[in-house]
């Protein structure tokens, strides 16, 4: 996870949170870190469409829930371009504002 359109590396490490493999209870724990103490405004949760990453999702969608947020989720399929992937995300941000 990494607050969308600021480099990992202009931010320090800090601000991004990344885990492989993680549980439901994983997921949880690093939103609930990230929400409390970086306030991010906008975060993107990129994924596969699989059974294990839909459980991760919701897990981010309760997380994000119970802090406010608004979450909605978006495919967008693999062979998108990385401009795509941009664009796609911007419309995303344009509609929570």
């Amino acid at each position: 996870m990494t607050p969308f359109g600021k480099s990992r590396y202009a931010l320090g490490e800090a601000a991004s949170v990344f885990s492989q493999g993680a549980s439901f209870e994983d997921i949880s724990i690093a939103l609930r870190i990230v929400l409390k103490h970086f306030r991010w405004g906008h975060i993107a949760i990129l994924a596969e469409l699989n059974e294990y990453n839909m459980a991760m999702s919701a897990a981010a969608f309760i997380e994000l829930t119970h802090s406010g947020f608004e979450p909605q989720m978006q495919y967008i399929r693999n062979s998108s371009t990385f401009e795509e992937l941009i664009i796609a995300l911007q419309n995303v941000e344009g509609t929570q504002k």
